[in-house]
């Protein structure tokens, strides 16, 4: 579907995202029936998403200021200019981080003494979220002295992504299918990306790992105890100490959870839930937190769009994140209060392309 040059960015988007995080799920040992309703979906994607745009015209966006929002980074990935680049905004200018038309750069997060940069490159013939073409590199936060951290072939992976930094700078936690059970776990290593271990143990799923604010914990979406269907509502969030003991279930609710972010208070964790997975046959999806004892589980933003991978502010007062409403030209940045309340539009501009995951330096 990425192949469409054509194709709207928001069906490009979801293909890459969404349904390439499902097609990596399938790598890891799903039946043919499955890769088959995968493919029946794409197509339905497909059709609705022109009918929806064909019947939505919008003017062309300006760039949006960053007005109260002074001092504040934002690090995002875009397309904007053919390939998925890292851009960073601050105080109104924009300014492109890589410059490499080979090769998409995505899920980008910035180390905790704010001098390091990490994210994933793949060939941008692949387009972006790539897992199973994905490296994992560094370099200084202005683009400078870029350096691959983690190759598949250096440890035997499939497919690898989402990785994290430790509170501390001195760790990494991601995820990967291991060549050994064909399945997502999760695996911490030195901020070099070196000496990688395994840390999750279950004949599961695991995916979306980040650190505790404390470093002593991992928060995580995965499969249930004793579950090995292949319904992605049973994904839910999870707990653990970071040598893979005391897994912790905090969700019951048999809806799909991704991308789960500690505050750095510690007080709850955000991530993103399909509260109506059949819309569209992409979703739409709402972000929503949970205390890490798995009490007070509540909505934070549901507005009938699509609302991903929430990352919280110094002060744990706001979540930035990357949002598709219905009809427009692709995913923009957006934040909003832990409330629900104060929901701002951050990033914009002309034509069909999609500003993505999204990291804030305050």
């Amino acid at each position: 579907m990425r192949d469409m040059v054509k194709l709207p960015a928001f069906a490009m988007h979801l293909s890459a995202g969404v349904l390439s995080r499902d097609r990596s799920l399938l790598q890891a040992g799903f039946d043919i029936y499955f890769r088959t309703v995968i493919m029946k979906a794409q197509f339905l994607i497909l059709s609705a998403i022109f009918f929806v745009l064909l019947s939505c015209k919008k003017e062309p966006e300006e760039e949006v200021s960053l007005e109260g929002d002074k001092g504040v980074s934002l690090f995002f990935s875009s397309n904007r200019t053919g390939n998925y680049e890292i851009y960073v905004k601050k105080d109104g200018s924009l300014v492109q981080v890589t410059d490499d038309k080979n090769l998409d750069s995505w899920w980008l997060r910035v180390s905790p003494d704010g001098k390091t940069l990490i994210c994933y490159r793949s060939r941008a013939i692949n387009k972006n979220n790539n897992y199973e073409d994905a490296t994992l590199w560094s370099m200084n936060l202005d683009g400078s002295d870029a350096k691959k951290l983690i190759a598949l072939d250096d440890n035997q992976w499939k497919a690898q992504g989402v990785a994290d930094w430790s509170p501390d700078g001195t760790q990494l936690v991601m995820a990967a299918i291991e060549g050994a059970s064909n399945r997502w776990h999760l695996f911490i290593t030195d901020s070099n990306g070196k000496n990688a271990k395994k840390v999750s143990s279950r004949t599961s799923i695991y995916l979306d790992p980040s650190f505790s604010p404390d470093g002593s914990k991992i928060v995580f979406s995965s499969f249930p105890l004793g579950y090995n269907g292949t319904d992605l509502a049973k994904l839910e969030i999870y707990t653990m100490n970071t040598d893979g003991s005391e897994e912790t279930r905090l969700t019951f609710d048999d809806i799909r959870d991704h991308d789960p972010y500690w505050a750095p208070d510690g007080k709850e964790i955000a991530f993103e839930s399909a509260m109506e997975p059949e819309y569209l046959d992409v979703g739409k999806w709402a972000l929503r937190s949970v205390e890490p004892d798995g009490s007070n589980l509540r909505v934070i933003l549901h507005d009938g769009h699509i609302n991903t991978v929430p990352r919280w502010n110094k002060s744990s007062e706001v979540l930035y994140f990357h949002k598709l409403n219905f009809g427009a030209p692709g995913f923009r940045i957006y934040k909003v209060s832990k409330d629900g309340s104060g929901l701002k539009q951050l990033t914009s501009g002309p034509g069909h392309y999609d500003d993505t995951d999204v990291e804030v330096v305050d």
